[in-house]
Protein backbone atom coordinates (compact mmCIF):
# COMPACT_ATOMS: atom_id res chain seq x y z
CA UNK A 1 0.00 0.00 0.00
CA UNK A 2 1.28 3.46 -0.92
CA UNK A 3 1.59 5.53 2.11
CA UNK A 4 -0.70 8.53 2.13
CA UNK A 5 1.92 11.18 2.76
CA UNK A 6 3.41 9.98 -0.63
CA UNK A 7 0.67 10.35 -2.09
CA UNK A 8 -0.48 13.73 -0.65
CA UNK A 9 3.20 14.70 -2.02
CA UNK A 10 2.30 13.57 -5.77
CA UNK A 11 -0.50 14.46 -5.89
CA UNK A 12 0.87 18.42 -5.19
CA UNK A 13 3.90 17.90 -7.33
CA UNK A 14 1.45 17.28 -10.40
CA UNK A 15 -1.38 20.16 -9.82
CA UNK A 16 -1.10 22.55 -12.57
CA UNK A 17 0.87 25.84 -11.79
CA UNK A 18 0.15 29.36 -12.95
CA UNK A 19 2.03 32.01 -13.52
CA UNK A 20 2.13 34.45 -10.78
CA UNK A 21 0.29 32.39 -8.09
CA UNK A 22 0.17 30.26 -4.73
CA UNK A 23 -1.28 27.81 -3.61
CA UNK A 24 -0.98 27.61 0.47
CA UNK A 25 -2.05 24.43 1.75
CA UNK A 26 -4.19 26.41 4.99
CA UNK A 27 -7.50 24.75 6.29
CA UNK A 28 -7.96 28.17 7.42
CA UNK A 29 -7.77 30.54 3.87
CA UNK A 30 -8.53 28.68 0.38
CA UNK A 31 -8.11 30.42 -2.48
CA UNK A 32 -9.76 29.53 -5.61
CA UNK A 33 -7.95 30.67 -8.82
CA UNK A 34 -11.62 30.05 -10.37
CA UNK A 35 -12.53 33.37 -8.65
CA UNK A 36 -10.13 35.43 -10.02
CA UNK A 37 -10.56 37.99 -13.06
CA UNK A 38 -8.79 40.69 -13.69
CA UNK A 39 -11.80 42.59 -15.41
CA UNK A 40 -9.05 43.95 -18.67
CA UNK A 41 -9.64 42.78 -21.84
CA UNK A 42 -7.99 44.20 -24.23
CA UNK A 43 -8.95 44.72 -27.87
CA UNK A 44 -7.54 43.18 -31.12
CA UNK A 45 -6.06 46.46 -31.58
CA UNK A 46 -4.14 46.65 -28.45
CA UNK A 47 -2.73 43.80 -28.90
CA UNK A 48 -1.47 44.32 -32.22
CA UNK A 49 0.06 47.54 -30.90
CA UNK A 50 3.77 48.31 -30.09
CA UNK A 51 4.96 46.25 -27.64
CA UNK A 52 4.40 47.70 -24.15
CA UNK A 53 4.33 46.43 -20.51
CA UNK A 54 0.96 47.03 -19.90
CA UNK A 55 -0.12 47.03 -16.61
CA UNK A 56 -3.64 44.85 -16.11
CA UNK A 57 -4.82 46.41 -13.13
CA UNK A 58 -3.63 49.59 -11.36
CA UNK A 59 -2.95 47.68 -7.90
CA UNK A 60 -2.35 43.81 -9.57
CA UNK A 61 1.80 44.55 -9.98
CA UNK A 62 0.68 41.84 -13.01
CA UNK A 63 1.98 42.98 -16.28
CA UNK A 64 1.10 41.53 -19.64
CA UNK A 65 3.81 42.06 -22.60
CA UNK A 66 1.20 41.82 -25.62
CA UNK A 67 3.06 40.41 -29.13
CA UNK A 68 1.72 41.29 -32.64
CA UNK A 69 0.79 37.71 -33.59
CA UNK A 70 -1.04 37.54 -30.24
CA UNK A 71 -4.53 38.75 -32.76
CA UNK A 72 -4.89 35.38 -34.41
CA UNK A 73 -4.82 33.55 -31.01
CA UNK A 74 -8.37 32.58 -29.37
CA UNK A 75 -8.93 34.69 -26.00
CA UNK A 76 -7.31 33.54 -23.31
CA UNK A 77 -9.51 31.78 -20.67
CA UNK A 78 -8.50 31.09 -16.81
CA UNK A 79 -8.77 27.03 -16.10
CA UNK A 80 -9.48 26.55 -12.61
CA UNK A 81 -6.55 24.25 -10.78
CA UNK A 82 -8.28 24.23 -7.12
CA UNK A 83 -11.52 22.82 -6.05
CA UNK A 84 -12.31 22.37 -2.57
CA UNK A 85 -15.33 21.46 -1.94
CA UNK A 86 -15.42 21.15 1.58
CA UNK A 87 -13.04 23.73 2.40
CA UNK A 88 -11.08 21.24 4.59
CA UNK A 89 -8.10 22.71 2.38
CA UNK A 90 -7.62 19.53 0.61
CA UNK A 91 -8.35 19.26 -3.22
CA UNK A 92 -10.83 17.44 -4.18
CA UNK A 93 -8.57 15.26 -6.15
CA UNK A 94 -5.88 14.95 -3.78
CA UNK A 95 -9.30 13.72 -1.28
CA UNK A 96 -10.21 11.40 -3.70
CA UNK A 97 -6.32 9.93 -4.23
CA UNK A 98 -6.09 8.86 -0.33
CA UNK A 99 -10.07 8.31 0.35
CA UNK A 100 -11.42 10.89 1.68
CA UNK A 101 -14.40 12.58 1.44
CA UNK A 102 -14.59 15.90 -0.62
CA UNK A 103 -17.69 16.98 0.92
CA UNK A 104 -16.86 16.35 4.58
CA UNK A 105 -14.25 18.05 6.55
CA UNK A 106 -13.64 15.40 8.97
CA UNK A 107 -14.42 11.59 7.05
CA UNK A 108 -13.30 9.82 9.96
CA UNK A 109 -15.35 11.45 12.74
CA UNK A 110 -12.67 11.43 15.09
CA UNK A 111 -12.35 15.21 15.57
CA UNK A 112 -9.16 16.14 13.27
CA UNK A 113 -10.28 17.78 9.90
CA UNK A 114 -8.56 15.63 6.80
CA UNK A 115 -6.60 18.36 6.42
CA UNK A 116 -4.69 18.01 9.63
CA UNK A 117 -4.18 13.92 9.24
CA UNK A 118 -3.37 14.28 5.70
CA UNK A 119 -0.72 16.99 5.62
CA UNK A 120 -0.30 17.53 9.06
CA UNK A 121 -0.62 14.86 11.99
CA UNK A 122 0.85 11.31 11.17
CA UNK A 123 -2.37 10.05 12.18
CA UNK A 124 -5.00 8.02 9.63
CA UNK A 125 -7.80 10.69 8.27
CA UNK A 126 -9.82 7.10 7.31
CA UNK A 127 -9.76 5.54 10.68
CA UNK A 128 -10.83 7.63 13.83
CA UNK A 129 -8.95 5.67 16.26
CA UNK A 130 -4.86 5.16 14.41
CA UNK A 131 -3.39 2.84 17.32
CA UNK A 132 -6.82 1.09 17.89
CA UNK A 133 -6.22 1.90 21.93
CA UNK A 134 -9.81 3.04 22.06
CA UNK A 135 -9.13 6.88 22.26
CA UNK A 136 -9.87 9.04 19.53
CA UNK A 137 -6.90 10.53 17.60
CA UNK A 138 -8.03 14.18 18.59
CA UNK A 139 -8.58 13.09 21.98
CA UNK A 140 -5.09 11.84 22.64
CA UNK A 141 -3.71 15.06 20.97
CA UNK A 142 -6.14 17.10 23.36
CA UNK A 143 -4.85 15.13 26.66
CA UNK A 144 -1.16 14.55 25.72
CA UNK A 145 -1.49 10.81 24.47
CA UNK A 146 0.18 9.34 21.16
CA UNK A 147 -2.76 8.66 18.61
CA UNK A 148 0.10 6.39 17.16
CA UNK A 149 1.19 4.35 19.78
CA UNK A 150 -1.28 2.69 21.77
CA UNK A 151 -2.04 3.12 25.55
CA UNK A 152 -2.80 0.04 26.44
CA UNK A 153 -1.48 -1.36 29.54
CA UNK A 154 -2.48 -3.76 32.17
CA UNK A 155 -1.93 -0.93 35.15
CA UNK A 156 -4.92 -1.39 37.18
CA UNK A 157 -8.06 0.63 37.23
CA UNK A 158 -8.39 1.95 40.97
CA UNK A 159 -11.77 3.97 41.02
CA UNK A 160 -13.66 2.13 38.12
CA UNK A 161 -13.90 4.63 35.64
CA UNK A 162 -12.74 2.62 32.59
CA UNK A 163 -9.35 4.39 32.39
CA UNK A 164 -6.10 2.65 33.74
CA UNK A 165 -4.65 4.12 36.30
CA UNK A 166 -1.44 4.87 34.90
CA UNK A 167 -3.60 6.47 31.85
CA UNK A 168 -4.96 8.63 34.17
CA UNK A 169 -1.57 9.43 35.65
CA UNK A 170 -0.34 10.85 32.55
CA UNK A 171 -3.18 12.94 31.60
CA UNK A 172 -3.84 14.67 34.78
CA UNK A 173 -6.80 13.07 36.14
CA UNK A 174 -7.01 10.97 39.65
CA UNK A 175 -7.01 7.73 39.12
CA UNK A 176 -8.76 7.38 42.86
CA UNK A 177 -11.79 9.80 41.71
CA UNK A 178 -14.35 8.65 38.84
CA UNK A 179 -15.12 12.18 37.78
CA UNK A 180 -11.89 14.03 38.69
CA UNK A 181 -13.93 17.46 37.20
CA UNK A 182 -16.74 17.05 39.19
CA UNK A 183 -19.44 17.62 36.37
CA UNK A 184 -21.19 13.98 36.82
CA UNK A 185 -19.28 13.03 33.61
CA UNK A 186 -16.76 10.02 34.66
CA UNK A 187 -13.59 10.42 33.25
CA UNK A 188 -13.89 7.58 31.14
CA UNK A 189 -16.95 8.30 29.70
CA UNK A 190 -15.52 11.89 28.69
CA UNK A 191 -12.26 10.00 27.58
CA UNK A 192 -14.12 7.88 25.41
CA UNK A 193 -17.00 9.34 24.30
CA UNK A 194 -15.03 12.28 22.61
CA UNK A 195 -16.05 12.99 19.81
CA UNK A 196 -19.21 10.91 18.94
CA UNK A 197 -21.04 11.56 22.34
CA UNK A 198 -19.56 14.30 23.99
CA UNK A 199 -18.27 16.50 21.08
CA UNK A 200 -14.63 18.41 23.06
CA UNK A 201 -15.43 16.81 26.49
CA UNK A 202 -12.45 17.45 29.02
CA UNK A 203 -12.00 15.05 32.06
CA UNK A 204 -10.20 18.18 33.64
CA UNK A 205 -12.72 20.80 32.86
CA UNK A 206 -16.47 21.09 33.81
CA UNK A 207 -18.15 20.26 30.70
CA UNK A 208 -22.57 20.73 30.29
CA UNK A 209 -24.01 19.22 27.34
CA UNK A 210 -27.78 20.18 25.74
CA UNK A 211 -29.82 18.82 22.85
CA UNK A 212 -31.22 21.30 21.08
CA UNK A 213 -34.38 20.69 19.12
CA UNK A 214 -36.70 22.93 17.41
CA UNK A 215 -40.07 23.20 16.02
CA UNK A 216 -40.27 23.61 11.94
CA UNK A 217 -40.92 27.70 12.21
CA UNK A 218 -38.62 28.18 15.23
CA UNK A 219 -35.33 29.52 14.24
CA UNK A 220 -32.03 28.56 16.41
CA UNK A 221 -30.43 32.04 17.58
CA UNK A 222 -26.84 31.05 17.00
CA UNK A 223 -25.61 34.28 18.36
CA UNK A 224 -27.34 34.04 21.60
CA UNK A 225 -26.02 30.48 22.21
CA UNK A 226 -22.73 31.59 21.19
CA UNK A 227 -22.73 34.50 23.78
CA UNK A 228 -23.86 32.16 26.24
CA UNK A 229 -21.30 29.79 26.06
CA UNK A 230 -18.86 32.32 26.04
CA UNK A 231 -20.39 33.89 29.13
CA UNK A 232 -20.16 30.50 31.11
CA UNK A 233 -16.60 30.17 30.01
CA UNK A 234 -15.78 32.57 31.71
CA UNK A 235 -17.52 31.86 35.12
CA UNK A 236 -15.84 31.90 38.67
CA UNK A 237 -15.79 28.48 38.62
CA UNK A 238 -12.49 26.41 39.68
CA UNK A 239 -11.01 23.11 37.62
CA UNK A 240 -8.56 20.56 38.68
CA UNK A 241 -6.78 21.86 35.21
CA UNK A 242 -6.22 25.10 37.37
CA UNK A 243 -8.37 27.06 35.16
CA UNK A 244 -11.65 28.50 35.56
CA UNK A 245 -15.10 28.60 34.23
CA UNK A 246 -17.04 25.58 32.31
CA UNK A 247 -17.91 24.45 28.75
CA UNK A 248 -21.52 24.62 27.68
CA UNK A 249 -22.24 22.48 24.48
CA UNK A 250 -25.01 22.62 22.61
CA UNK A 251 -25.31 19.78 20.02
CA UNK A 252 -28.37 20.71 17.72
CA UNK A 253 -30.74 17.94 16.60
CA UNK A 254 -33.84 18.29 14.78
CA UNK A 255 -34.81 21.54 13.93
CA UNK A 256 -38.20 20.69 11.61
CA UNK A 257 -40.07 19.28 14.56
CA UNK A 258 -44.03 19.32 13.49
CA UNK A 259 -45.53 17.83 16.63
CA UNK A 260 -45.29 20.90 19.29
CA UNK A 261 -46.05 24.07 18.42
CA UNK A 262 -47.04 25.40 21.32
CA UNK A 263 -44.78 24.47 24.27
CA UNK A 264 -46.78 24.14 27.16
CA UNK A 265 -44.52 22.88 30.69
CA UNK A 266 -47.42 21.96 32.51
CA UNK A 267 -47.15 18.71 30.47
CA UNK A 268 -43.66 17.82 30.30
CA UNK A 269 -44.00 14.99 29.15
CA UNK A 270 -45.31 16.14 25.65
CA UNK A 271 -42.06 18.87 25.97
CA UNK A 272 -39.64 16.31 25.54
CA UNK A 273 -41.32 13.65 23.57
CA UNK A 274 -38.30 14.36 21.27
CA UNK A 275 -35.42 14.00 24.07
CA UNK A 276 -32.93 11.44 22.18
CA UNK A 277 -30.18 11.69 24.81
CA UNK A 278 -32.58 11.67 27.85
CA UNK A 279 -30.47 10.03 30.50
CA UNK A 280 -27.34 10.31 28.34
CA UNK A 281 -26.03 13.15 30.45
CA UNK A 282 -27.51 15.47 28.11
CA UNK A 283 -29.92 18.57 29.39
CA UNK A 284 -32.52 19.44 26.93
CA UNK A 285 -33.34 22.93 25.08
CA UNK A 286 -36.72 23.10 23.17
CA UNK A 287 -37.49 25.76 20.63
CA UNK A 288 -41.16 26.09 20.21
CA UNK A 289 -43.39 29.17 18.17
CA UNK A 290 -44.41 29.55 21.85
CA UNK A 291 -44.18 28.62 25.26
CA UNK A 292 -46.82 28.18 27.67
CA UNK A 293 -47.39 27.50 32.08
CA UNK A 294 -50.62 26.27 32.33
CA UNK A 295 -52.94 28.94 30.23
CA UNK A 296 -49.78 31.92 31.02
CA UNK A 297 -47.35 32.18 28.70
CA UNK A 298 -44.08 33.13 29.21
CA UNK A 299 -41.09 33.62 27.41
CA UNK A 300 -39.36 30.88 29.18
CA UNK A 301 -39.57 28.30 31.59
CA UNK A 302 -36.50 25.41 32.93
CA UNK A 303 -36.71 22.91 35.34
CA UNK A 304 -35.76 19.22 35.67
CA UNK A 305 -32.79 19.47 33.11
CA UNK A 306 -34.84 20.92 30.29
CA UNK A 307 -35.70 24.36 28.96
CA UNK A 308 -38.57 25.66 26.46
CA UNK A 309 -38.14 28.57 25.12
CA UNK A 310 -40.08 31.16 22.97
CA UNK A 311 -38.16 30.76 19.60
CA UNK A 312 -38.72 34.93 18.85
CA UNK A 313 -37.38 35.84 22.62
CA UNK A 314 -34.58 33.97 22.10
CA UNK A 315 -31.41 35.63 23.24
CA UNK A 316 -28.47 35.22 25.42
CA UNK A 317 -29.90 36.93 28.34
CA UNK A 318 -33.03 34.70 28.42
CA UNK A 319 -30.80 31.47 28.09
CA UNK A 320 -28.11 32.33 30.43
CA UNK A 321 -30.96 32.93 33.15
CA UNK A 322 -32.73 29.77 32.39
CA UNK A 323 -29.51 27.91 32.60
CA UNK A 324 -28.65 29.04 35.93
CA UNK A 325 -32.02 27.71 37.05
CA UNK A 326 -30.98 24.65 36.30
CA UNK A 327 -27.05 25.14 37.92
CA UNK A 328 -29.23 25.75 41.10
CA UNK A 329 -29.91 29.25 41.46
CA UNK A 330 -33.56 29.79 42.28
CA UNK A 331 -36.48 31.86 44.05
CA UNK A 332 -35.97 30.32 47.77
CA UNK A 333 -32.04 31.89 47.98
CA UNK A 334 -32.97 35.14 47.42
CA UNK A 335 -35.95 37.56 47.26
CA UNK A 336 -34.26 38.98 44.14
CA UNK A 337 -34.36 35.72 42.00
CA UNK A 338 -37.10 35.82 39.78
CA UNK A 339 -38.89 38.81 40.95
CA UNK A 340 -38.82 42.49 40.78
CA UNK A 341 -38.44 42.41 44.71
CA UNK A 342 -35.00 44.02 44.87
CA UNK A 343 -33.01 46.77 43.25
CA UNK A 344 -30.29 46.26 40.42
CA UNK A 345 -27.97 47.84 42.80
CA UNK A 346 -29.08 44.76 46.02
CA UNK A 347 -29.27 41.96 43.23
CA UNK A 348 -27.51 43.15 40.25
CA UNK A 349 -27.78 39.41 39.26
CA UNK A 350 -29.70 38.32 35.48
CA UNK A 351 -31.52 35.37 38.02
CA UNK A 352 -33.27 39.00 38.82
CA UNK A 353 -36.30 39.98 36.15
CA UNK A 354 -35.40 43.36 37.50
CA UNK A 355 -31.76 42.92 35.81
CA UNK A 356 -32.81 40.96 32.92
CA UNK A 357 -35.11 43.77 31.74
CA UNK A 358 -31.86 45.82 31.95
CA UNK A 359 -29.40 46.72 29.49
CA UNK A 360 -27.06 45.91 32.24
CA UNK A 361 -23.86 43.92 30.63
CA UNK A 362 -24.86 39.93 31.92
CA UNK A 363 -23.68 38.82 35.04
CA UNK A 364 -24.50 36.97 38.15
CA UNK A 365 -24.44 38.50 41.24
CA UNK A 366 -21.47 37.28 44.15
CA UNK A 367 -23.93 38.10 47.50
CA UNK A 368 -21.39 40.65 48.86
CA UNK A 369 -23.80 43.93 47.09
CA UNK A 370 -26.47 43.83 50.10
CA UNK A 371 -27.89 42.04 53.04
CA UNK A 372 -30.35 39.90 50.43
CA UNK A 373 -28.27 39.36 47.24
CA UNK A 374 -27.29 35.68 46.40
CA UNK A 375 -24.07 34.29 45.95
CA UNK A 376 -25.36 32.51 42.75
CA UNK A 377 -21.77 31.27 41.45
CA UNK A 378 -21.80 29.79 44.87
CA UNK A 379 -25.15 28.08 44.26
CA UNK A 380 -23.74 26.68 40.68
CA UNK A 381 -20.61 25.27 41.78
CA UNK A 382 -22.64 23.56 44.64
CA UNK A 383 -25.66 22.11 42.59
CA UNK A 384 -23.66 21.86 39.15
CA UNK A 385 -25.03 18.37 38.94
CA UNK A 386 -28.55 18.49 39.75
CA UNK A 387 -30.48 17.69 36.52
CA UNK A 388 -26.91 15.97 34.75
CA UNK A 389 -28.90 12.53 34.54
CA UNK A 390 -26.69 9.42 33.32
CA UNK A 391 -28.61 6.86 34.05
CA UNK A 392 -28.73 5.32 30.61
CA UNK A 393 -25.17 5.36 29.48
CA UNK A 394 -23.21 2.66 28.87
CA UNK A 395 -20.28 2.43 31.47
CA UNK A 396 -17.33 2.90 29.59
CA UNK A 397 -15.61 -0.66 30.39
CA UNK A 398 -12.10 -0.99 30.57
CA UNK A 399 -11.12 -1.09 26.86
CA UNK A 400 -7.34 -1.27 27.46
CA UNK A 401 -7.67 -4.62 29.60
CA UNK A 402 -9.80 -6.26 26.87
CA UNK A 403 -7.88 -5.34 24.17
CA UNK A 404 -4.64 -6.78 26.52
CA UNK A 405 -6.97 -10.18 26.79
CA UNK A 406 -7.38 -10.45 22.79
CA UNK A 407 -3.75 -10.60 22.61
CA UNK A 408 -2.63 -7.69 21.18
Amino acid sequence: MVPIRLIVIVSLLVLPVMASATVAFSPAAVTSSASFDSGVHLSDEELASEVTETPVGPESGIYVTPTTDAVDRPPLKSEPVWSDSDGDGLDDRLESSVGTDAFTTDTDGDGLDDWDEVVRYPTDPLNPDTDGDGFSDSIEYRLGLSPTISDVTDSPDTDGDGLSDSVERRIGTDPTVQDTDGDNLGDGVEVYGSPQQFPDANPLRKDLYFEVDAYYTATINWTALNNTAAFFASAPVENPDGSTGFAVHFVVDETDLTALRVANVSHPDRVVADFDRAGRGYQYIFVAESVFIEDRQVRASANMGRIAIDGPDQTDRLYVHEIGHLLGVHGSDSPGVDSHALSIAEYPSIMSYEYLNSNHPIQMAAGTESAESNDDWDDIRRRFTRWVDTSELDPPGHRGQEIADDGR
